[in-house]
């Protein structure tokens, strides 16, 4: 059968060898005879649920019944295999006793076959057992997915069920992804195993999240196909039997933000306000401030006190409540005292600062920004010498428990003047401006990120733990219907961490599972062997799931890895994706390989997994190339969105006015309603001027209410401006202003297309002028402020849209308008931003 062939290279690859011979063991004859499952009575939970695991399927595979005794029988050739640590495991000379986390031993001794690690056998793994007898549905309560989904519940030793899956899997067995429709059971009613010597095998990763472990994709916030799921049968318990069956790692570490997981604005908000960050307007970081609020002032020494307070108390024994901490409706984290399990757990304790960092400009703080560095290296030196003040305390009192945090936003880079951190610190590396797969294909980026890796690696004795982004599709509209199979790259990402790394915790896009099936798999595969050979798992995948039909499918899946590489690597937008990577003609030649497939196949399973491909892959990605024709392709008009920018000869009064005679020489451009590209009722201009060091802008916008709307205290609405300077169509930075004051209202920089803001200090001013029939702004924005924002590429436009909001428009599709006439929905759409060309 090709299934062995296949099984037999990879067999040679995938196990550890010790001193004993190769040794066969029949486990189920044609003549009826079959193996008996031994486990003692009082074995552990996840023993018992090993048991189960495996009579399930060994009695799919010889169609037999199968018993679970208790008992070794009295015939020693009678074939038995013993799960667990038992008295007849130490006889065979295996103890399991020093074995780590996940490790498993599989060896066979004459009739015997041992399945051996290490178990827990407290209350907690109980969970094992229950967790499939009153499933939850598809969209549980956060309490309800927390008890009974989220890794903290499963951290626990179990080494024999690893074991298991082990075995399974040498005996053909898969688990592509989640749902009875990803498994595949051969039919052998002559079964036989052979062991070149004792199997002994452990992760490298020890911690391994790939993927959410919630039904629905957790908080990830992709427009879910629950058509797919359905049809799948994949729900939350099928997701984590799957978890379980491809053995993802089970260790847990808390490594999340810290502030708002501990109610940290909440509890002293009120009693402490110098405790949080100090806006450069003087204010506070606490509500009413618009955005995330709650951000720490990181050289605050009450601040650091209460840290040091809330650490010992986690570490003592102490509960949530005792410490002060509300109690959480929504999430009691019961079995962890109370603590969020994300920021506080077993031995670490996180100080991750609250997401969309919000710089603090106390004067110890200030000293230590760097905001002439840029933007992701802003703010490491007071997050990091915070992070090494707290370590260095804790590990005098607690010098086996760790601290950790991540290298994230403005703090990505590792300081100037910090030139170590202690070994009780786990340092997480999650750098934003490079941390989406899709950015990181391009050569240039992914040796920017392994530079990161060797810095912080080499900052302390500990590993690291990476926070990767698997997303492509996640809140990216442009990217609907777009495959990012990549399971080759994730190879290269494994392997080349493996030196520096321990802690492996992987976000993917949850919109599409079979669209995701082989980078989940083949990752899950790498937390235990990073050196493993991805095509020869592709190559299993294929002839395992496909039977007859594996040539072409594997050409099929090949073809689209091959595709995902290169527009990951050129950032490719909408144009190109549709136009030059899946043209129509192409997506036809993808349909014909489908029909080729199952033609090739006499198989009703196997036809329905092509039908599926057809339908959710493919059938997606129709869907994807039907939205582009609609809102792009049948778009595309002369009226190119493209402005050339003037130098200045003089300079500017920034009043509103629009008086100054440079604004005579700039280009007037037109709006466009974002609904079906036509010119609003009431018409908005903008004009643009630059100087070395700054950019201006100009905007007219007509309503002949004016003077009644400011009169009535009416919103005048706004205008925004999207800049993108490196034109990736994927990073940009977003400002506001009102038109009633002038005011700037949002300031805000998108790293990566991530749907989360960060807040960009700007330095930009602003002024507005109101008249009877319209009101004018004038902007000036220091383009120092952006990222390459001051150099001038030859030949290379920036990204660049302008929009204005108009509320009570006279017609609603004009309520919303923008430079861009490409531009449908909403204005956050890099790739379909316009451009602005610096004159020479």
């Amino acid at each position: 059968m090709k299934i062995h062939a296949v099984l037999s290279t990879l067999l040679c690859l995938l196990t550890a060898h010790a001193s004993f011979a190769a040794d066969t063991l029949t486990l189920a004859k044609p003549d009826g005879s079959i193996v008996q499952i031994y486990t003692t009575a009082d074995a552990p939970p996840p023993v018992v649920f090993a048991s189960q695991e495996l009579q399930h399927y060994l009695q799919q595979i010889t169609g037999r019944t199968v018993d679970v005794i208790h008992e070794l029988p009295a015939d020693s050739a009678q074939p038995v295999i013993i799960l667990g640590d038992t008295p007849a495991t130490r006889e065979a000379g295996i103890d399991p006793s020093n074995y780590v986390r996940d490790e498993f031993t599989l060896a066979i001794k004459g009739s015997r076959l041992f399945v051996v690690g290490k178990d827990d056998a407290t209350d907690k793994s109980t969970l094992i057992l229950e967790f499939l007898k009153n499933p939850v549905g598809p969209s549980p309560s956060k309490d309800e997915a927390y008890m009974r989904y989220d890794p903290s519940r499963w951290d626990f030793d179990r080494g024999t069920l690893n074991g298991t899956y082990k075995l399974l899997e040498l005996l053909g067995v898969r688990w592509f992804f989640p749902g009875p429709k990803g498994e595949v059971v051969p039919h052998q009613p002559d079964l036989k195993l052979t062991l070149d010597g004792v199997l002994t095998e452990k992760p490298h990763y020890e911690l391994g999240v790939i993927g959410s472990y919630y039904a629905d994709g957790g908080n990830l916030k992709n427009k879910l196909d629950r058509e797919e799921y359905a049809a799948l049968e994949w729900t939350g318990e099928q997701n984590l039997l799957w978890i379980l069956r491809v053995r993802q790692p089970s260790q847990w570490k808390a490594f999340n933000h810290r502030s708002p997981r501990h109610l940290w604005e909440k509890r002293f908000g009120e009693t402490h306000p110098e405790y949080f960050a100090l806006l450069k307007n003087g204010r506070r970081d606490l509500k009413p401030v618009p955005g995330r609020t709650g951000h720490l002032c990181f050289t605050n020494e009450g601040m650091y006190e209460q840290t040091l307070s809330d650490i010992r108390a986690f570490w003592s024994g102490k509960s949530a409540q005792e410490q002060g901490l509300p109690v959480r409706e929504d999430r009691p984290y019961t079995n962890n005292r109370g603590w969020d399990s994300a920021v506080s757990y077993s031995d670490t304790f996180s100080l991750l600062p609250h997401d969309s960092y919000r710089a603090c400009y106390e004067p110890g703080c200030a000293a230590l920004n760097r905001e002439d560095l840029p933007s992701w290296r802003q703010h490491s030196g007071p997050i990091w010498h915070f992070v090494d003040r707290v370590a260095r305390q804790m590990e005098k009192e607690y010098p086996d428990h760790y601290i950790t945090c991540l290298a994230y936003s403005s703090y990505t880079g590792v300081p100037a003047d910090l030139t170590s951190l202690p070994d009780n610190v786990i340092i997480g590396l999650c750098p934003e401006y490079l941390n989406k797969t899709s950015n990181d294909v391009s050569e240039e980026n992914y040796a920017k990120y392994m530079k990161l890796v060797r810095e912080w690696d080499a900052m302390n004795a500990m590993p690291l733990l990476i926070w990767g982004h698997c997303l492509y599709r996640t809140a990216q509209p442009q990217h609907v219907g777009v495959p990012m199979m990549l399971p080759n790259h994730e190879g290269r990402f494994f392997r080349d961490l493996a030196p520096h790394a321990r802690w492996m915790y992987i976000q993917d896009d949850a919109d599409s599972p079979l669209m995701e099936q082989l980078n989940r798999y083949v990752m899950s595969r790498l937390c235990w062997q990073p050196d493993l050979d991805v095509d020869n798992l592709l190559d299993d995948y294929a002839v395992s799931y496909y039977g007859d039909a594996a040539p072409v499918m594997r050409t099929f899946f090949k073809d689209i890895e091959q595709k995902s590489e290169q527009i990951a690597a050129n950032n490719a937008g909408r144009v190109d994706i549709w136009e030059k990577y899946y043209p129509e003609e192409q997506l036809n030649q993808y349909k014909e390989q489908l029909a080729q497939a199952k033609a090739a196949t006499a198989d009703p399973q196997v036809a329905e997994r092509i039908d599926l491909v057809e339908k959710f892959i493919l059938g997606r990605m129709q869907a994807g190339f039907a939205d582009y024709v609609r809102n792009v392709r049948d778009l595309r008009t002369d009226r190119l969105s493209s402005c050339t920018i003037r130098t200045l000869r003089h300079p500017i009064k920034l009043d509103g006015v629009l008086e100054d005679e440079e604004w005579d020489y700039s280009s007037k451009m037109p709006f466009y309603n974002n609904v079906n590209g036509e010119e609003p009722l009431l018409p908005s201009r903008v004009r643009m001027l630059r100087s070395p060091e700054d950019l201006y802008f100009a905007f007219i916008c007509t309503d002949p209410r004016t003077q009644d709307r400011l009169k009535n205290g009416d919103s005048l609405g706004s205008v925004e401006v999207f800049l993108d300077p490196q034109n990736n169509r994927d990073s940009y930075y977003q400002l506001m202003v009102d038109l009633n004051t002038g005011k700037i209202t949002a300031e805000n920089r998108y790293e990566g297309g991530g749907e989360l803001p960060t807040p960009w200090t700007s330095g930009a001013q602003a002024a507005v002028y109101h008249d009877s029939t319209q009101t004018t702004v004038e902007i000036r924005l220091p383009r120092g402020s952006m990222n390459e924002g001051l150099l001038e590429r030859a030949y290379q436009p920036w990204g660049a849209n302008f929009c204005r909001s108009t509320p009570d428009a006279p017609r609603p599709e004009d309520t919303y308008s923008c430079f861009s006439p490409m531009m449908r929905g909403s204005f956050h759409q890099p790739d379909l931003f316009g451009h602005i060309v610096f004159q020479k």
